[in-house]
């Protein structure tokens, strides 16, 4: 972890923080913290924070916080095909510490139907994924993810407005010799 992250209902502002489980794990095994220690914090879609270990509750840590910036939202936006539910819990924490602001996740031509009914989808599966990709990037902010189940209506009618004045780049999986790439001439 590269930011511990925690929620606003784990904290009220003013008030020590108490972390347990994995997180408290962590500071304990991996950071090997003592008290005095100063750790990277961040309040899930809030500012970047510093934390300073007063001492441990049984296997719990007490942190004071110390508030930071909020960082601007990455620019970077992603249209994707939607994968197979395994590859997309794989691929969503990895999406997510790159720096995606928004992640459009669409039907397209050899996309089954099925992987809009998967659980991955769920909004706590999406949330813990993307929180696992914000504490290896070091970030708060949860990127926006929508599921677009009809994909040329979205480019058609959305994406343009969207995307007005920014640079758009196009990856086509399609190989060599089957017309890609496009001949220049």
């Amino acid at each position: 972890m590269n930011r511990i992250l925690f929620s606003a209902e784990e904290w009220s502002a003013g008030e020590v923080l108490r972390l347990g489980g994995a997180r408290a794990r962590h500071v304990r095994e991996v950071l090997r913290a003592e008290p005095g220690a100063v750790l990277k914090l961040g309040l899930l879609n809030g500012p970047r924070m510093r934390g300073r270990v007063l001492g441990w509750e049984g296997e719990t840590v007490v942190l004071a916080l110390e508030a930071g910036e909020v960082p601007p939202r990455p620019p970077v936006d992603v249209l994707l095909a939607l994968p197979r539910p395994k590859v997309l819990r794989r691929l969503l924490p990895q999406l997510v510490a790159m720096g995606v602001g928004r992640l459009y996740l669409t039907n397209a031509a050899r996309v089954e139907r099925n992987y809009f009914d998967t659980h991955v989808l769920s909004e706590a599966a999406l949330r813990e994924a993307c929180v696992e990709g914000l504490t290896q990037a070091g970030d708060t902010l949860l990127p926006e993810i929508r599921v677009v189940r009809a994909l040329r209506p979205f480019v058609e009618d959305e994406l343009g407005g969207l995307t007005a004045g920014m640079g758009r780049v196009l990856f086509h999986p399609q190989a060599a010799g089957e017309g890609w790439p496009p001949s220049q001439g």
